[in-house]
Formats: C-alpha cells, structure tokens, sequence
C-alpha cells in the first residue's frame, strides 16, 4: 500500500544567490544534500535534529556550485527556449524541420 504525504502548508525555506531552497526534513537521512533543477526548482533535505544555521552554513559553502549551477541553467534557458506547440509551428528534429498540425479527436483514451 503506498502513503502519500501531504506538503505541509507552512514550510521552510532557505535563499542564497537568489535561489529559494525547500527545506525537506526526513528523520532518517543522515547527510546534508542540495538539488537544484533546470525548471528553477531548489532543495536542501536534512535530518529533523540540523539547525537553520547549520544549514545556512552549509549553503554558504556551497555558494560557489549555487552560483556555477544556477549560471549554467540559465545559459540553457537562453540557448534553448521554452517550446510553446501551437498548430503550425515548426521544430527542427534531427537535423529537418518538421511542421506540428494539431488535430482534434472525439475518442476517449
């Protein structure tokens, strides 16, 4: 049977470099780890028993990687913009270009 655990409404966050780091507490992890994703998304997971500021420090160590990380997804995010699909667009797909036609249909899936 699987759980679901529900966001608690009121978490934690961190900032560094201007970027909002998710605190996620698990009670069994025993390590400090960091993410950080291209979508913008950010977090730092720690013990239940890790302090604000030990965390604080930790991002302060890691300001460099922060800072090489966050400067590299936007570089993507600039060389390779958000794709909107819309009918007739064109996307280049190995090496041709290829026209998108959007079609309606009235089955279910």
């Amino acid at each position: 049977m699987f759980q679901f655990r529900k966001r608690n409404p009121e978490s934690e966050f961190l900032e560094i470099e201007g970027v909002r780091f998710e605190v996620r507490r698990m009670p069994r992890r025993r390590s400090i780890t960091l993410s950080l994703r291209p979508n913008g998304r950010a977090r730092i997971s720690a013990s239940m028993g890790i302090s604000r500021e030990v965390l604080e420090d930790f991002l302060e160590e890691k300001r460099p990687w922060i800072r090489q990380v966050s400067e590299k997804f936007q570089r993507l995010r600039h060389r390779y913009p958000r794709l909107i699909i819309a009918d007739g667009i064109q996307i280049p797909l190995l090496g041709q270009s290829h026209r998108i036609t959007l079609q309606s249909s009235s089955q279910k899936t």
